[in-house]
């Protein structure tokens, strides 16, 4: 057996069989190019993103600042348009008008004087009415502003007004005259001709137009006289007590807010303010204008707390006229050491 094996092995290794040498074939030298071509791409693709996104960012803020602008100019022409018909001088620019278009003088050529006048105050196009056979003259007599109403073109300026027509009548009226006949002194009556001014007041609403253009007025239509509206309305339910159907606190409780409030009011009608600040959070009172007289309704509610309500009608008159005033109020009172202090005071019945 050993003899087979060194036949098979004579030198007593085994013998591995040599491996044939393979190189493997090298890549192709265009792969590299390949790799640099697509990084540079994504690298052009991804730059082209970003720079796109900031142009979009960019762009945006652009808008939004173009758009900010365009709301600021708008903003800026609504506030000035509010502000000039709110302002102060479109009122004394219709009233100047006012007096103009209804004071009509007596003679032809003051009324060409207000005719020339009023031109100054109508936008163009604007034709005046022609007074010259108006027989008279009138004159404003009183006027108040009234109200204002805005349009879509500007806005109309309400004026209560009360002026006096005056015209001229021709009447006929007989006088004595004296005369001389064969020597004697006589009187007779003749007539006379004489003109006799006739008042007519007349009370109505003046409409005004008026239209602003850089930060000034004209009329921009003629206006127009209306009825007077009535202000008062009608069916409305007075304020009242809001806690009537709730129940009130102890009658000892009442009795010493009412000894309180008896205090209270008197001090509230006659001492100054410096006086009213320990009994009061807001301290405020008539300083004298008026006296205390008596408190005819009086109305106690628990409150929060320590707090009660008092809902009160007080009595005050004038020192000279003996005069009375009801005037109500509604009161939260706290008791702070034993003595209460006014937290709120309001001038209803309603409020709590």
């Amino acid at each position: 057996m050993f003899k087979n094996l060194k036949e098979i092995l004579p030198d007593g290794k085994v013998k591995r069989q040599k491996k044939d040498k393979r190189d493997l074939p090298k890549a192709r030298g265009n792969g590299k190019g390949v790799r640099i071509f697509i990084w540079t791409m994504i690298i052009v693709v991804g730059c082209s993103g970003v720079f796109a996104y900031s142009k979009a960012i960019k762009a945006d803020k652009v808008t939004q600042k173009t758009q900010a602008s365009i709301e600021k100019l708008e903003n800026k022409k609504v506030m000035q348009t509010t502000s000039a018909y709110d302002n102060h001088t479109l009122l004394m620019y219709s009233e100047a008008f006012l007096q103009a278009y209804i004071n009509i003088p007596l003679s032809n050529e003051q009324r060409q004087v207000r005719t020339d006048n009023l031109t100054n105050y109508y936008a163009e196009g604007i034709t005046q009415d022609d007074v010259s056979g108006f027989v008279g003259y009138r004159t404003l007599k009183d006027k108040t502003y009234f109200s204002t109403e805005k349009t879509e073109a500007g806005v109309i300026v309400k004026y209560k007004v009360t002026y006096t027509n005056v015209n001229t009548v021709e009447k006929q009226r007989t006088k004595p005259q004296k005369y001389k006949e064969a020597g004697k002194d006589k009187v007779r009556q003749v007539v006379e001709k004489y003109n006799e001014e006739v008042k007519h007041d007349v009370t109505a609403l003046v409409n005004i137009p008026i239209v602003a253009e850089k930060e000034k007025f004209a009329v921009s239509e003629n206006i127009y006289f209306s009825a007077i509206p009535t202000l008062n309305a009608e069916g409305v339910p007075a304020i009242l007590n809001n806690l009537e159907e709730s129940p009130e606190t102890s009658a000892s409780t009442k009795e010493d807010v009412e000894a309180y409030l008896m205090d209270f009011f008197q001090k509230y009608a006659t001492a100054p303010l410096t006086d009213l600040g320990y009994m009061m959070a807001e301290p405020e009172g008539l300083q004298g204008i008026k006296v205390f007289d008596s408190i005819p309704y009086l109305k106690v509610y628990a409150g929060n707390k320590k707090e009660v309500i008092a809902k009160v009608k007080v009595i005050f008159k004038d020192k000279e006229t003996e005069l009375l005033q009801t005037e109500l109020f509604t009161l939260d009172l706290e008791k702070k050491d034993g003595n209460y202090f006014v937290k709120a005071l309001k001038h209803t019945l309603g409020g709590n």
